[in-house]
């Protein structure tokens, strides 16, 4: 699979985290089979985010692989492993209260 950075090849500001779109997705990759979630999951950030997955990786080591999608990032030694990653980070956040438009932005609470 090449490496693919979305719309636009130069580096874009940090998108918004986007709670509706990131249910969608957490929704439609557990509907898809363990086997196609690869492909589902580079296709969605090919058109909506970030996939940074060398299609030959032997001339990069150590290599690791970094997906975006809708403000979620994730990150893995493989590429099989990017899939349960991205969903384990966007579980995370949708635990999390959306913030508010008056207050954009919510203290971490570290336990």
């Amino acid at each position: 699979m090449p490496t693919t950075h979305g719309h636009s090849p130069e580096l874009a500001p940090a998108p918004a985290i986007n709670h509706k779109r990131i249910a969608a997705t957490v929704e439609l990759l557990d509907q898809v089979s363990p086997e196609a979630r690869l492909l589902q999951l580079r296709n969605l950030c090919v058109n909506n985010g970030l996939w940074c997955a060398p299609e030959d990786a032997r001339d990069y080591r150590p290599v690791l692989y970094e997906v975006q999608l809708f403000g979620v990032p994730a990150l893995a030694e493989t590429p099989e492993e990017l899939p349960a990653n991205w969903l384990r980070a966007a579980r995370r956040i949708l635990e999390r209260p959306a913030p508010s438009a008056a207050c954009p932005f919510q203290p971490e609470v570290l336990s």
